[in-house]
């Protein structure tokens, strides 16, 4: 029996060696609600509501959130993959941001709303 497990170990980590089975799983959802974002396989998986999102600071290789309980969150653009889908997710934060009114790198942007009664 154990040397069943070894042998099992050994091909699961033969297969993570191989990469055959991905770690580097990223996964960001921008919804209007809030942002959720996991950036590995085994990492776990943040939940930001956008009304507890105070500001949020970018730079080349990481989002930092900073929260209204005086916490910090941050989002490692490196852990992404592909340089292309890191530009898209901090594109989209910074987007979002905007739309929520939220402090991005220390500016304020009032963005008005839609215009209604037109």
């Amino acid at each position: 029996m154990a040397a069943v497990v070894i042998v099992l170990v050994g091909l699961y980590l033969l297969a993570l060696s191989t990469d055959k089975i991905p770690l580097k799983d990223a996964f960001v959802d921008i919804s209007p609600d809030r942002v959720s974002y996991r950036l590995n396989f085994y990492g776990r998986a943040y939940s930001l509501d956008w009304s507890g999102i105070a500001a949020i600071h970018f730079s080349d290789h990481c989002v930092l959130f900073d929260l209204r309980g005086g916490h910090q969150r941050s989002l490692l653009l490196t852990g992404i993959e592909s340089h292309n889908k890191a530009s898209q997710v901090a594109l989209g934060l910074q987007m979002a941001a905007l739309e929520h009114n939220i402090t991005v790198n220390g500016v304020r942007f009032n963005v008005p709303g839609p215009a209604t009664g037109l």
